[in-house]
């Protein structure tokens, strides 16, 4: 994967508001190259730079302000809009309903995998447009004017183990960390590769996730022999509910 931070790691876009005694900073941080079927995030920041308590309201579970509008290389666009009417498990939603208070001098920042509800399968430029919908308040009730809709080109090289293997390892390992929101981040992205090396990864994550809906899921997708003798293994699974989901996994995997 390849970030480029404006001077060459990553691309950053930031607004700060024009608005007096305004300088909240909201940026929006995409891959601008990764090979294929490795996963894409989209990392939100907000950072606040006022003397006061500002409120950003990001939606449902964190996400559901934000659309999305993606052309793929071949030419056809496909709209993402974040609702809550989504399965629970489908999407990265770790946050509670309502505004995030963020103190002066801090920030918050929200990730959003967008590999698991739109199609990266093709190899070339993508062209991705972010627009998020949510207020950004102060407590006093002032609005903070924040960049809303940004473009963004992605480009998807042909298929890399070596690239993959580290995309893997380095989500299993975040998917051991104790903070809820980055455990939950690195398992939804682990369980968006659409390839057949992440299996054993999946396995190594569900065996300590007692919620491993995403990781069940994500063997049924793929099929296979590899990965019914995985879903084989959770389905004796002391944890009631892993078991359960690999149970039903088996009933639908192909």
């Amino acid at each position: 994967m390849s970030l480029i931070r404006l001077a060459g790691v990553g691309v950053l876009w930031t607004c700060c508001a024009s608005a007096v005694q305004v300088r909240e900073t909201m940026s929006y941080l995409l891959p601008a190259q990764l090979t294929l079927r490795e996963p894409v995030i989209l990392d939100v920041t907000v950072r606040n730079d006022l003397t006061e308590t500002i409120a950003v309201d990001f939606g449902t579970g964190g996400v559901s302000e934000f659309n999305f509008g993606i052309q793929k290389p071949d030419g056809s666009r496909t709209p993402i809009h974040l609702t809550t009417t989504r399965p629970p498990g489908e999407l990265s939603w770790f946050e509670p309903v309502g505004p995030i208070s963020i103190q002066s001098g801090t920030s918050v920042s929200r990730s959003i995998v967008l590999s698991e509800v739109a199609d990266f399968s093709q190899i070339g430029s993508y062209e991705v447009t972010i627009r998020f919908g949510g207020s950004v308040r102060t407590l006093s009730n002032g609005s903070v004017n924040v960049l809303r809709e940004v473009r963004h080109t992605l480009h998807v090289l042909p298929r890399n183990e070596d690239a993959l293997r580290h995309a893997c390892d380095e989500l299993a390992r975040e998917a051991k960390d104790p903070d809820a929101v980055h455990r939950g981040r690195a398992v939804a992205a682990l369980a968006s590769i659409g390839d057949a090396i992440v299996i054993p990864y999946l396995l190594e994550v569900a065996r300590s996730d007692p919620f491993a809906s995403r990781e069940v899921d994500a063997r049924v997708r793929l099929g296979g022999p590899d990965a019914r003798r995985a879903l084989e293994e959770l389905s004796k699974s002391s944890n009631g509910w892993t078991a359960s989901a690999a149970q039903s996994g088996l009933k639908r995997i192909k």
